[in-house]
Parts: structure tokens; sequence; C-alpha cells
């Protein structure tokens, strides 16, 4: 049969196939070609984006670092008078305990010539030690500034590769009298730990290398502080090396094909770099290819036999609509809005494309009111925490200060007409508002004086009451306080320390529980004599309790299970530092029905104990 033979539709599918098909498949080829580079130029940019968090988290966590040690040596300047004093030395490094916790490999103090006065924690045998030959000790007796070191082997905790973080101790003339260095553990639980173990995708990792190629953190643990891999090799690490930050694929030095993403710290002259396997990157766009003409195939399928109905009535509109939807990220205000006046299925989807942009047009400034509100709201009540609790106590008694002593004041001008009694009770209404001011302020002092080295007889009944009143505001409004004091015997310790230790169990007791109702939950205090003769302080609370999976770090630095933003998660870090460093003991456990029971275990004051503290040096009265 001719062509001139067919009737009109089969002539126009004929014509439709012969143009339509080549154009198909070219527009196939070259769509499928721009959702590949679309498609991985996106996965590096994502990759380099997290590369980029990642890097400034750990220039974040190198600059707490360096504050920390740069404190630790302000203080030491303050603490001891003679830096060369080895035993002084050690007793600052020890009472450390906030920065030990920190830093994994120790603490260590040098002298300006290179030798090693004291760590913590003590090594016998090692003061006196030459490390002049170290690289962080020669940089920062140059740069005369705190400093983070190249990697090197420890010999503190031996063969572990570790980092030091170090800052000079500087006279008025600006000459390093000593050094202070914190070291981290390359392979320890420390701030650097999660990188390791950090993964891009389900196979991809992170890893960081200096400048010279040695590698500082590496999945393979065998790795670290081994070469990175031969110049030449990896093409893309050559060129991060050289400066170089970005994305792109290589091949790394076991043959694998990767997506890599490179970004230098700022901090120091190290490099972060991210490597993803192709295979798993690019497993999405294989499968979109496939879809994609499998889509293809029957579209073409479909047009061909709908040609001469769809070409011309629902192809424009629809083209239309798309290419509204694909400039949307450009288009601002009402141009976001298409407005078509139709009634017709395209003119549907319009109107509700329409509504869509406006619900989340609405939906985005609702989140951004509330995500204000909250931020806003959480800053306010971190600083009221204290603030206002101790405003409120001392404006009371304060109040009734003023008004006595006025009343007063008006009726001494006529002695004769004032009863000697009411005079009387004016004046000591205000002395027992004074006494009240007194002991806030007190309160105040006793929290501040925190020294955990400082060893004394402690009053327990004393201390709790004080943290009570400092935390007062912030259980009130949670539950209901419930104290129940027996007659025990002082315990060795500092009141401040202690102070703080109970006001961090008091606080977090209230803030496991729900804001209102406080008739509902309660914290209870009890202070007894335990058998063995510890004295032990229960904690309890009607709160909402530990999750199981928590259980096995509460006492670890920096971990807690509190919102963000809401405390450090070092609070129960310290106060079991702080404990065991009495002798004592701290745990937990659930209460009956619901909440959460800290005991805390401290041994009693002896005579024996009284005299050490006086041959030491130490006050033996209270705090």
């Amino acid at each position: 049969m001719r062509l001139r033979d067919l009737d009109f539709k089969a002539k126009l599918g004929v014509a439709v196939a012969a143009v339509f098909v080549p154009f198909v498949v070219v527009l196939a080829l070259v769509t499928l070609r721009y959702i590949e580079r679309e498609f991985k130029a996106s996965i590096s940019q994502q990759q380099f984006a997290l590369v980029k968090s990642v890097a400034a988290s750990i220039d974040d966590k190198l600059g707490i670092t360096q504050d920390e040690i740069a404190a630790s040596a302000a203080q030491l300047k303050v603490e001891v008078d003679d830096l060369l004093d080895a035993d002084k030395v050690q007793r600052f490094l020890d009472s450390e305990r906030a920065v030990l916790a920190v830093f994994d490999n120790g603490l260590f103090v040098m002298s300006r010539e290179g030798k090693l006065i004291a760590e913590s924690p003590f090594r016998p045998g090692r003061r006196g030690r030459d490390i002049s030959f170290r690289e962080f000790y020669q940089r920062t007796m140059q740069v005369r500034r705190p400093y983070v070191s190249a990697p090197y082997l420890s010999t503190h905790n031996p063969s572990q590769p570790a980092v030091m973080i170090t800052a000079p101790i500087l006279d008025e003339r600006g000459r390093v009298l000593a050094i202070v260095g914190g070291s981290l553990e390359l392979r320890g639980h420390n701030i650097l730990a999660s990188l390791p173990t950090s993964r891009v995708g389900g196979g991809g990792y992170f890893y960081l290398s200096d400048l010279n190629r040695t590698l500082i953190l590496h999945p393979e643990e065998g790795r670290v502080m081994q070469p990175a891999g031969t110049p030449g090799v990896n093409p893309l690490y050559d060129a991060a090396m050289a400066g170089f930050e970005g994305s792109g694929e290589t091949v790394t030095s076991r043959g694998v094909r990767v997506i890599s993403s490179f970004k230098r710290l700022e901090r120091k002259d190290w490099v972060l770099s991210a490597n993803f396997p192709t295979a798993e990157a690019y497993a999405p766009l294989v499968q979109v290819k496939r879809y994609f003409l499998f889509a293809t195939l029957i579209g073409t399928a479909i047009v061909l036999v709908a040609a001469r109905i769809l070409a011309g009535r629902l192809l424009r509109p629809l083209a239309a609509v798309t290419s509204h939807v694909v400039s949307l990220p450009e288009k601002k205000g009402q141009e976001r809005f298409m407005r078509l006046a139709r009634t017709d299925e395209v003119g549907t989807l319009a109107h509700a494309f329409d509504g869509m942009v406006a619900t989340l047009d609405r939906q985005e400034a609702e989140r951004r009111e509330l995500q204000s509100r909250l931020i806003q709201s959480d800053r306010l009540s971190a600083l009221g925490l204290m603030a206002a609790g101790v405003a409120h106590e001392i404006n009371n008694p304060l109040s009734y200060i003023d008004a006595n002593l006025s009343w007063a004041l008006d009726r001494l001008g006529e002695p004769a007409t004032v009863p000697g009694g009411e005079l009387r009770d004016a004046l000591e209404q205000a002395l027992e508002g004074a006494r009240r001011v007194r002991n806030i302020s007190q309160d105040l002092k006793r929290f501040a004086r925190h020294d955990p080295a400082q060893r004394a007889p402690v009053d327990l009944a004393t201390v709790i009451a004080s943290a009570i009143r400092m935390s007062r505001k912030e259980i009130r409004s949670r539950a209901e306080l419930v104290t129940r004091f027996g007659e025990v015997p002082p315990v060795q310790g500092s009141e401040g320390a202690l102070t703080q230790v109970f006001l961090n169990l008091l606080v977090n007791a209230a803030q496991a529980i729900p804001e209102g109702h406080p008739e509902e939950n309660r914290v209870a205090v009890s202070l007894s004599l335990a058998a063995d003769g510890h004295v032990q302080v229960e904690v309890e609370d009607t709160g909402s309790g530990i999750p199981p999976e928590a259980r096995a770090r509460v006492f670890e630095p920096f971990f807690t299970t509190k919102p963000f933003g809401v405390g450090t998660g070092l609070g129960l870090s310290v106060c079991h530092g702080i404990v065991t460093s009495l002798g004592g003991e701290i745990s937990f456990e659930d209460a009956k029905g619901r909440g959460t029971i800290f005991r805390v275990r401290l041994p009693v004051w002896s005579e024996g104990e009284r005299e050490g503290a006086a041959d030491a040096g130490l006050s033996t009265g209270a705090c």
C-alpha cells in the first residue's frame, strides 16, 4: 500500500513518527546527559557543603581547646607563684578536672628550656625529661601564642599518636616563662573521636591530613600518622595539598573511584577530606536513567497515537506550567503564582499549584516566627535561671527593710510620741531582713568558692540548704520540694564544690519535670548516715527518667539528653569528677513508679584527715 492510499490519520501518524521519533531519541539523550551532569554537580556541591560544615566544627572544637589551655595557663600563673615548683604545678594540674576531661592524653607544664615540670595524670620518673626537640615546644616558643601541634607519637601513653594544644605563660615583657599543653589521642575518645566513625552515605568516610600528606585521623586506625599516598597517584589530592578546595572525581591510592571533597581548616594547616564511592553515589542516577528511558518509550507510543488530539491543545498549556515550575526559584512575590484563567485539568493544576505556593509561604512565615520566639524564650530562660531567683529573694527583704527603717526615721524626730516597743519591733524586722540578704549573699559566696583540692569538714545540711535556695525558683514551677534531713557528721570536701554538685542535681531533677501542675510532681532530697558509715544524699524526681540507651553515657563529658541549647553536657561529668575526687561515689537508678534517683555517698571527716589538712596548710574550718 502506497502512502497516498492511506487515510489522513495514518498519514499524520507516519509524518509524526518520522519527525517525532528521532526528536524524542535526541531529546532523551540530551536530557539524560543534562540530568547526569546536574545530578553529579549537585552531589559534589552537597558533599563539599558537608565537608565545609564538618571543617568549621573541627575549627570550633580546636578553638575551644585552645581557649581551655589558655585559661588554664592564665590561672596557673595566678595560683602558682613558682612555676618551677613541680609539686605545686602538679597539684594545680590535678585540680583541673574539667580540662582533663577534654584532653584524654593528659595535661603538661614545660619550662622555657623545654624540660617537663609536671604532667597529669602523673607518671613516675618523667619529671625533668627534655622535650625541647618536640615541634610543639619549638613552635610555641617562636609564636608565643596558643598553638596546635603536628601529630606526634606520645611518650605519656607510649606509641599512641596524638596532637598537643599549647599556650605559653608570658611575663610582663612578653618572654615565655613556661608552656601549658593539653594532649589529644588521635585514637582516643575526645572532641575529634567522631570524625573517623562518621560516614558519607553508606560507604563514604572522612579523613584528616596535614600538608606533609601525613594522615591525622582516618577510619583505619593503622593508617594514622602514615603517608596518605605517593604524589601523582591521586591528582585531586595533590591539588588539595597545593591549595585546591572543592569536589571532584578521582581514584584513590587503593584504586577505588570516588567523589572527593577537600577543605582546609582555618586554625591549622590541615586538610579535611571526604571520599564517597561513585558506585554508591551514582546508583540513584542509574535507576533514574532506566526509568527515564522506559517512560520515554511509553510516552512516544502515547504521543504517536494521540498526536492529533493532544499536540496543540495540551502540550502548550502544560509547557507553560512546566516552564513556570522550573523557573520558580528565580521568581519572587506575585510572579510565583500562575493565575491561569482555565477551567480544564490544566487550570485545576494551576489553581492547586497557586494554593500550594500560598500555603507554603504561610507555613514558612509561621515556622520562622515560631523559631524566633523559641530562640528568644530559650535565651531569656538561660539568662534568668539564677539571676531572677536571686533578685526576687533579695528584693523581698529589702522592701520591708526600707519600709521599717523609713518609718523609724520618721518617728525619731518625735521620740516622746513613739512607743518603744513599736520602734524596737520595726528595727528587729529590718534586722531580720538584713540577715536574709546576708544569707543569700553567703549562698552565692559559698557557690563561687570552688576549690576541689581543698579538704575541710563540711556540713552537708548547710550545703544542701544553700543549693535548694539557689534552685528554688527553678523547682517551684515544676514540683513540690520534699526534704528529709537526718543527723549526720561532717564530710570531707569543699563547700563550693559540693554546692555545685547538689545545685546541678537539683536543677537536672527540676528540668526533667515539665512546668505546670507542681502539685502532681515532687523533687525529694534526703540526707542520712548509711550502714557502712558513709553520709548519703539522695535527689529523687518524678520526671521522665533516663532512656536505657543513654544510661552508659550519663557521666560522659559533653553528653546530654536535653534539647539543643539547654545545658552543655558537662554538669553530671563535673559532679562525677568532684565526688570521686573526694573519695565518694555517685550513682543513679529508676525511682519507683517514675523518675530517677541520684545517690551521692561521701566519707565522713576524721581527726586524721584534719591533721593531714593542717599539715598541708589547708583550713579545717567551714568553707
